[in-house]
């Protein structure tokens, strides 16, 4: 009998993680799974975790819930294998908005297709899975990918139309329409200055209106920006946006149902590299996994030595 550590984000998907439970529960039975349940938000999580290594012994780990509940997992995961910790294969249950690393592993986000997730977790094929590192005064690990820039103006505008209407009977309405209506008013934003370095050689100097850094290649749930990235090379992919009207282009012909001789065109500001620093005389926004993070002058991104494992469908 496998053993299996389903850790749930009871706040995504705004709540509706706890109503899925259930449907979750019966699969755990219909594979004759030993399950053990816990809730990153609960105080306490670290220490209960812990626990459940030296006690139940889990061979997989599921995270259930958006790639912000990615985000955490993963970063709690590798601080306990820099401590010694074995760390078990992990899975997603993607239940959130984007569900960017899920797409990217072949898993359809949604009730209907569960139990080809659950049988992903459990019977499917552990590959290597390349985690990226943004460090300086950050520190944080990232599966997906991390922006600069409009793109996190426009996630900082998403939060706080999501806030505003939490409350309301306007709370339904999927999020990529918000998302849509923060684009929109977004691109009121300006540029910003940067120099890039590519493996230590100079690859770009100049104004920006958005970069993004991707380990996987769907990004937002819908576009495919860096159609070379994949998760398990060990290198980081980077797409480069000067102005408005090129960030605008870009996601058009990358919306990942557009014909591949368009979305996969070569463009000579995407790159690839295993170190990526990025320099500003300002303040740039930052955003990693979709989570919001203080702005910076300067960062670099590399992709760390050891690869996770994760569990992809067969």
């Amino acid at each position: 009998m496998k053993s299996l550590l389903c850790v749930i984000n009871k706040k995504a998907a705004n709540g509706s993680v706890l109503a899925r439970l259930p449907q979750l529960e019966a699969l755990f039975k219909e594979f004759n799974l030993k399950t053990q349940i816990l809730d990153l938000t609960e105080a306490g999580f670290e220490d209960a975790l812990v626990d459940c290594f030296e006690s139940f012994k889990p061979s997989v780990i599921l995270g259930v819930g958006g790639d912000g509940t990615q985000h955490s997992l993963v970063n709690t995961l590798e601080k306990f294998r820099t401590l010694g910790h074995k760390i078990p294969a992990y899975a997603i249950c993607p239940f959130g908005t984007g569900n960017d690393v899920a797409k990217s592993i072949g898993l359809r986000p949604g009730k209907r297709h569960l139990k080809k997730i659950i049988a992903a977790a459990v019977e499917g094929k552990a590959c290597d899975f390349d985690v990226g590192y943004v460090n300086e005064e950050i520190e944080r690990h990232f599966v997906d990918m991390t922006s600069f820039g409009l793109d996190v103006q426009i996630l900082k505008r998403r939060d706080t139309y999501t806030r505003k209407i939490m409350n309301t009977p306007f709370r339904f309405i999927h999020g990529y329409i918000i998302y849509f209506f923060a684009v929109l008013m977004g691109l009121k934003n300006s540029h910003w200055n940067c120099r890039i370095l590519l493996d230590g050689k100079e690859w770009y100097d100049g104004k920006f209106a958005c970069i993004m850094v991707n380990n996987c290649r769907i990004h937002a749930g819908e576009f495919d920006l860096t159609p070379n990235a994949l998760f398990d090379d060990g290198l980081l992919d980077i797409c480069l946006m000067k102005s408005r009207p090129a960030f605008m282009w870009r996601y058009i012909k990358g919306w990942r149902h557009m014909p591949a001789f368009i979305r996969e065109r070569k463009n000579p500001l995407n790159a690839q590299a295993k170190e990526i620093k990025i320099i500003s005389s300002e303040l740039m926004p930052l955003q990693i996994d979709g989570e919001l993070y203080p702005s910076l002058k300067s960062s670099t991104l590399t992709v760390i030595s050891e690869p996770m494992k994760m569990m992809r469908p067969q």
